[in-house]
């Protein structure tokens, strides 16, 4: 974010001193947004550099509004003297202008605070990977003692506030001192990291999760709306099964196509593609009457978490930030969120992502979340081993695009249709061999074999059939 051009928000009791404002920062190259009449604040940007400019007399509010985030705010005065500019400051502002202002003087002013946020920002996300860094051991990448104690504090704080059963557990390598003195400390250095590596199944874990619903959403068309924690189970062999989807839906392939447009607009920061990607899907009833740049803030307040192409760690108090950001009354977009509609087509979409982040975030799975969602959004290249297999299945045996159209429109996926109360058994994962399909007229009798997209096989159990079982 740190690299985003940043933006001026003009909220000014005058229009005309407004508009005149505006057109010489935008000559200036500045993105400006204007807010005539000092009207609500609701709506502004997240992420990227903001100046917020305002009457002397709103700045302890303006302070208020932008408490939280990086954020300059600039008092306006006119023909004031120097008790008056200090009042402003001392009410909260970072500078004031004092109109009428020679052009240059105030593009100068305000690129250089546009310059302070920044660095703001930089300095905070360099703080925040200094932080992971304190609380991770370089050897095993798990969490250190620090992290121990962090964690620890906060289970006990929702274990006293619910009462919720708590328990911690404690594992031992037995005879490590002796691997040591015998094979050595790089030998010891190994099995600690094996033994990390298996405790930290929860990443492997997310991963697959995270997969199979991008993975079905892109090569079927197939939006599974029920990413609950009850609907999976790890087998003894590594693998995961899928259980139970009641919610399923075809989406049209225009629709998906248009979709991915927009995240490629919003991943891309392209602020006027997203506004026509959402105004051609249906989202904004009154495409004039929204602006581009709140658009692109929204969405990425939102998903961004499917962008940002970084390793992330999740954790449920991101998740509960994400959530309230992009979709609570609470969001700073809720003004314009009120005039928009979700199209019935991506409505299981939005419950699918949001269901998914709430479960990656209690197993605080960390992957690079943002490459694995652009494998299937862009066709990026595949980003793990999980990745690099799901590529070669789809190699060999093609998607939707080229199956259904073999197969027709004549399947029928339990949860569709009069079947939701179908009940789907999906065994997914990276192991050797396939599994048979049974469905309840083959129990007893030999199954037929099949393969599924992010693993191996596919089991059904209850009404219905599988799309070329």
């Amino acid at each position: 974010m740190t690299n985003a051009p940043g933006t001026v928000v003009l909220a000014l009791a005058d229009a005309a001193t407004c508009r005149e404002l505006a057109t010489v920062l935008e000559a200036a190259g500045l993105i400006v947004l204007t807010r005539p009449g000092g009207r609500t604040l609701a709506g502004l940007p997240a992420g990227a550099p903001l100046v917020l400019v305002v009457e002397a007399n709103a700045v302890a509010r303006a302070r208020r509004r932008t408490t939280g985030r990086e954020a300059v705010v600039v008092g306006v005065l006119r023909g004031s003297d120097a008790a008056s500019r200090a009042s402003v400051l001392l009410s909260g502002a970072d500078d004031v202008l004092t109109l009428p202002m020679d052009p240059a003087e105030l593009v100068a002013r305000l690129q250089a605070h546009l310059r302070t946020v920044r660095l703001w920002q930089q300095l905070r996300g360099e703080l925040a990977s200094l932080r992971a860094l304190a609380a991770v051991d370089p050897l095993t990448e798990l969490g250190n003692r620090r992290a121990f104690e962090q964690e620890l504090e906060r289970q006990l704080a929702n274990q006293q506030r619910t009462g919720a059963p708590l328990a911690v557990l404690l594992l031992d390598v037995d005879q490590f001192k002796r691997l040591n003195d015998t094979a050595g400390h790089p030998a010891g250095d190994a099995a600690l990291v094996a033994l990390a590596q298996v405790v930290a199944q929860r990443d492997r874990f997310g991963a697959i999760v995270a997969r199979f619903f991008f993975a079905n959403l892109a090569h079927l068309r197939l939006c599974l709306g029920d990413p609950h924690p009850g609907n999976y189970l790890r087998l003894a062999d590594g693998r995961v099964a899928f259980l139970d989807f009641g919610l399923v839906r075809t989406i049209p392939k225009d629709h998906l196509e248009r979709e991915k447009s927009l995240a490629g607009a919003a991943i891309a920061g392209d602020a006027e593609a997203v506004k026509r990607a959402m105004a051609e899907l249906g989202y904004l009833p009154e495409p004039a009457s929204f602006d581009a740049e709140l658009l692109l803030a929204q969405v990425c307040a939102a998903a961004g978490w499917m962008f940002e192409r970084a390793r992330r760690r999740l954790d449920p108090r991101f998740v509960m930030t994400v959530l309230e950001e992009g979709g609570s009354p609470r969001s700073p977009f809720f003004a314009q969120m009120r005039r928009q509609t979700v199209p019935p087509a991506s409505l299981l979409m939005r419950r699918m992502e949001g269901l998914l982040l709430s479960v990656l975030g209690d197993l605080r799975a960390a992957a690079d979340w943002g490459g694995i969602v652009a494998e299937y959004v862009l066709d990026g290249d595949p980003v793990d081993e999980f990745g690099r297999a799901d590529a070669e299945f789809w190699s060999r045996h093609g998607g939707r695009s080229r199956g259904a159209a073999r197969a027709g429109s004549s399947h029928r996926w339990p949860g569709r249709g009069r079947r939701r109360n179908s009940k789907t058994v999906i065994v997914t994962g990276f192991a050797h061999g396939r599994v048979r399909i049974r469905t309840p007229a083959e129990r007893g009798r030999t199954g037929r074999r099949t393969e599924c997209a992010t693993g191996r096989s596919i089991a059904v159990v209850g009404r219905g059939t599988v799309p070329g079982g």
